[in-house]
Formats: structure tokens, sequence, C-alpha cells
């Protein structure tokens, strides 16, 4: 593992480069870098692991001319644009997937189902909810990109013309660097292989990658799962359980988690649930005791970026940074070696673990905080895809998104030029494809909306019930009664 370490990276192969010109069209290339490269490998290799979703639910104050809309946009492109109501009916057909629903309720998790067994890029040239690829975006980018968008929506329905900023044709000047090409100064890099420096592990960068190539190694080595499962032969067909809490047992859930030993987030609640669901399909016995049921931190790593990337909307790319943390199985045995009761006691032993207040700052005490994703994840990418070509199925592991109230990314009202507020925001989710046996769980909330929502995904060959984890959270704060006792 050392010699894989110690190696020099020239970090400039991770800038975009150009293509040559092909029958009069430009084009650049770069180097997938960090993250990107592992979850480019996971999406060959793992029939669509990993690929991301967004959807949002949009509230419009009133009805809006579509002549001012089309105007809005007209003088912006030289590309002539359809101007009558069967010419962009045409355009639509050939540009989106439209899921057209009869009735008052539309419901995007079918719309996910749906495009979840697709192929992303698709040979057609289709998707959208927004689903793509993981690679180019996080879960923070795919946020950030929709607020952009919405921004410019709002000024479209209200008649304004559309920011000239927007210049058609000069998108390739506008391409996001890599996340390690603007890295902020304080962060070490790697040593350039022009120098004459050679690398050893005094230097903080390859100490500090060391130190989390060696975390993940123990992770592996100590890690205790679902119980085995068959891979799945075929195109996974995929599924979205959802749990939406009313405004008052939502405030009722949130309250409850602000105690006099502690506060806690809903992202503690499900990661710890998530845990308790694992022992609960796979029962450890004693001599596991020394395992650990473990599971990745992600973490949003723009604050290492550079300025202006640090900011709300400064990066709406690919930018996390990985730590791996267990919970001791031997949490879940009393000292006469018999497993003790998955109830609310155990929930909030497992949170204390959860918080990530420690995890996090942790992670920035180190030298080293995002910049050790690129060595690391040049060896993981590796080694997933030896994996795959083996036949084995990924991780038989349980996984947590959660990136804080939705308002940390997304603004809740959108206005026109004049101030007058056009959409809101109303509801959204994110979701990933992960056809492994494990569950996926998100939970998100808009604190002006006072709802939280909770939900989970599972594939067609996972029998657990896949709402068990959310039933978990909210039986134990005894705030939704009416589902059943977990487990």
């Amino acid at each position: 593992m050392d010699e894989l370490i110690l190696k020099k990276i020239d970090l400039e192969k991770y800038v975009w480069k150009d293509l040559p010109p092909s029958n009069g069209f430009k084009g650049r290339i770069r180097l997938l870098s960090g993250g990107e490269i592992v979850q480019d490998t996971m999406n060959r290799y793992n029939k669509g692991f990993q690929t991301l979703f967004f959807a949002f639910y949009v509230d419009l104050t009133s009805k809006h001319s579509a002549s001012a809309v089309t105007d809005s946009w007209l003088s912006t492109t030289p590309i002539p644009l359809p101007t009558s109501s069967s010419d962009v009916a045409e355009w639509a057909d050939n540009t989106f997937i439209v899921h057209k629903v009869v009735g008052p309720d539309l419901d995007l998790n079918s719309l996910r189902s749906e495009l979840g067994q697709s192929i992303v890029p698709s040979k057609s040239g289709a998707g959208f909810i927004f689903h793509t690829h993981h690679a180019p975006f996080d879960g923070v980018g795919v946020k950030i990109v929709a607020n952009i968008f919405l921004k410019e929506f709002a000024s479209a329905l209200g008649g304004a013309q559309i920011d000239k900023g927007l210049e058609w044709g000069t998108e390739m000047d506008n391409l996001l660097p890599a996340a390690c090409d603007v890295l902020r100064p304080t962060e070490p890099i790697p040593i350039h292989p022009g120098s004459d420096e050679e690398p050893t592990f005094n230097h903080p960068f390859y100490s500090a990658t060391r130190q989390v190539m060696q975390a993940f190694a123990n992770s592996a080595q100590t890690s205790y799962n679902l119980k085995p499962r068959q891979g799945d032969p075929g195109w996974p067909t995929t599924h979205c359980q959802e749990l939406t809490f009313s405004n008052e047992e939502s405030a009722t859930f949130l309250k409850s988690l602000k105690g006099k030993n502690g506060s806690y987030t809903v992202a503690h609640a499900a990661h710890s649930a998530l845990v308790m669901v694992n022992v609960y399909d796979n029962p450890p016995s004693l001599e596991n005791s020394s395992k650990f049921v473990s599971c990745q931190f992600l973490v949003n790593a723009r604050q290492y970026l550079q300025e202006p990337y640090p900011g709300r909307n400064g990066y709406p790319g690919y930018a996390l940074s990985v730590v791996p943390h267990g919970f001791p199985l031997s949490l879940f045995f009393s000292q006469s070696g018999d497993l003790l009761p998955l109830d609310k006691k155990m929930l909030v032993t497992l949170m204390r673990l959860a918080r990530p207040r420690d995890i996090y700052n942790g992670l920035k005490e180190m030298p080293v905080a995002f910049s050790f994703m690129i060595p690391a994840s040049d060896i993981f990418a590796v080694w997933l895809k030896q994996l795959a070509a083996s036949g084995n199925t990924p991780d038989n592991t349980f996984r947590l998104s959660h990136d804080g109230a939705g308002e940390a990314f997304l603004d809740r009202h959108f206005q026109d030029s004049s101030g007058q507020t056009l959409p809101s925001l109303k509801k959204f989710f994110i979701s990933l494809n992960l056809p492994d046996p494990g569950p996926y769980g998100a939970p998100r909330f808009l604190r002006a909306t006072g709802a939280c929502c909770a939900s989970i995904k599972k594939s067609n060959f996972y029998d657990l019930p896949a709402i068990a984890n959310i039933s978990a959270i909210a039986n134990i704060f005894m705030i939704h009664p009416q589902l059943p006792v977990y487990p």
C-alpha cells in the first residue's frame, strides 16, 4: 500500500484540455479526479450504481403568459427558437421525457422509479428529473444547479430578459475546474514530478493519505454487514418508499432531538436507525462483538477550496471527502452477553456516536482534509474494478445521505426582476441508484414548511421491510403511533 501512496502527482493532468476540432466543433476534456473516478468506476461496472436524482415540486403564485416567457429567451440566442404551440410541443417531445399526469397529483417518485431503470448516459440522449451520472455532481452540486435554474426560471416567468451573462457559444470558457485544481493555498498537495523532493511520510500530504487508507483498510477488516444475499442477476428494478411527517409531528420530532444531554439532528437519528436495521437483519453473536457496523461519512469539502468556490452557490460540481466511521457491536450486548433491545435507549446511545461534530472537527484538524482524495480514489477505483470483474456484488451495507435543511443550498422563494414572488419551492428529494442489497436512507426537510420527510431505497431483491428505519425513528420518538412497533 505504501508504494501506491508515495507517488509524485502532477495536478495539471486534471485541467481541461482542448480536443482536436471535429466537423467544425470544438471540445475540451479532462481526467476525472478524487471521488469522481470512484463514482465513474462504480457506475461502469455495477449496473448503474450511484446514478443521482434530484427532484423538486414548485408552486406558482399565478398564471403567466407563454409569450412573455418566450420573449425573455428569444434575444439571447442566435439559434431559432420555437414560437408556436405545435413547434414547442415538437421540440419538447424531442428534448424531454415528459411525465404526464391526469389529475392534480404529481408523484415524482414514480417517475424516479421509471427513470431509475435507465442507463446514464442514455443511448437515446434522454434523462431529466435531474437524472445524472454522479461523477460531475454531488448532492450539494445538484442543489446548486437546481437553485440557479429556478432563479432563471423565475426571471423568465416574469417576462424579464434572461441574464446577459448567458452567452451562447461561450460554454467552454465557463467549464467548472476539477476541485483538486482550486484547492485553498493552505491545503497540502502532492509533490510535482518535476521536483527534486522525494515523497516520504514526513510530508503532510502523504502522511494524511496513509492515515486515511489505513482507516479504510481497518474498517473493511472489522465490518459487520447485512446478512449475505444473492446478487442481482440483471438490471435492477428501482423502488423508493417515503414517509412524510406533518408539521406538528415534525415539530415534536425536532424538539425531542434537543435534550439536556446533547443536541442531535435528523441525520443522527436516521443514521442510528439504519445501524439498528443492520443489527435487526443480521443479529450478531457474541464472538462478533469486536466488529463494527461501518458507514462512510461524506463530507462537503467546499470549505477547502479557494474563493469563490466555498460560497453557497460557489461550486456546482463534485467536492466530497470521505471518512470511515463504525459503531461497535459491543454496544448491542449486555454484560451477560445477551443482545440488548432495539429501543429508544439504544437509538440514543448510537446517536451519541453518530454525532458528526467530533468526526468533522477531527477532519478539520488534519493537516490534509481533502486533497488525500486524489491518490485514495485512484487506489479504490482499481480495487472496485477488480471486484466487479470477479463477479462480486457491491458492499452489503447501508448508505445514508443528508445535507441538512434544504435552505442550506436552496432558496425557498424565487422572485422576478420586480421583486414579485413567482415560484416557491414546496418539496424536494434526492436519491441514488444502489443495486446492492443495502438500504439507502435520505432524510430531508425545509425549515420554512417545518415538515420532515424520509425516504429509503430498496432494490428488487432486497427483502427487508424498506420502511423499517423510518418506522424506527418515528416510533422510538413516539410521534407516529399508527406505525407498527419497530422492529
